[in-house]
């Protein structure tokens, strides 16, 4: 669960679905609304929000890094579920669309995962 206290105190802009903040009662300082719809085999942002493959968080955010046009993705504790999980399952599937469709932005794991995507030491120069 969010921690709502924690995002009321953030001076900078939060980037959320109006619904989701409404539904768990956090109220922010700056907010820019940015909807999402869930829709099987896409990874995209257009004009309405964030088209996902999934419901999940990190799909959201991969989108906001390309509609942001990020020049690297880098993950940290990305350490996945078991294999045969289905959120492992969906995260891999959401890690695939956003290597295919954007792979002039790299993806770079920087602490151990067991998803498939580039993985370098924390401590290795950027």
């Amino acid at each position: 669960m969010l921690d709502a206290t924690a995002l009321a105190a953030l001076s900078c802009e939060v980037v959320a679905p109006d619904e989701l903040l409404r539904q768990l009662k956090i109220s922010v300082k700056r907010h820019r609304n940015v909807g999402y719809r869930v829709r099987a085999g896409h990874l995209s942002f257009d004009a309405q929000g964030a088209i996902i493959p999934h419901p999940i968080v990190a799909a959201y955010a991969l989108t906001a890094c390309q509609a942001g046009q990020a020049k690297r993705v880098l993950l940290a504790g990305f350490d996945g579920y078991s294999e045969g999980d289905p959120r492992h399952i969906m995260m891999q599937e959401t890690i695939d669309h956003f290597s295919l469709k954007q792979s002039s932005i790299p993806l770079v794991a920087v602490t151990r995962s067991s998803y498939r995507i580039a993985q370098r030491s924390l401590f290795a120069p950027l």
